[in-house]
């Protein structure tokens, strides 16, 4: 069952656009958990992926903080799992 429940999650990075997803997990030093927390994304909070091109930045909105743009390499420790 465990099995099952991994095979949900992945990095924000990968997520197609218009999906909308939960936050799980953030793999990252203090600096990047703390960054991320003051903007309001930690875990539990729902996101919807607005552009997501596969290499660059992803633009991500949800209803209590707004829209954000996060590069790459810090979308690909936010780990996700897709609610709709």
């Amino acid at each position: 069952m465990r099995g099952d429940k991994l095979d949900n999650v992945l990095p924000l990075s990968v997520v197609k656009e218009g999906k909308t997803v939960r936050i799980v997990k953030i793999i990252g030093g203090g600096g990047l958990v703390r960054r991320l927390y003051e903007i309001g994304l930690l875990p539990g909070v729902e996101v919807m992926i607005v552009r997501n091109s596969g290499f660059g930045p992803v633009i991500i909105r949800n209803n209590v903080s707004g829209t954000f743009c996060l590069g790459f390499g810090v979308a690909k420790k936010i780990i996700v799992e897709v609610v709709s």
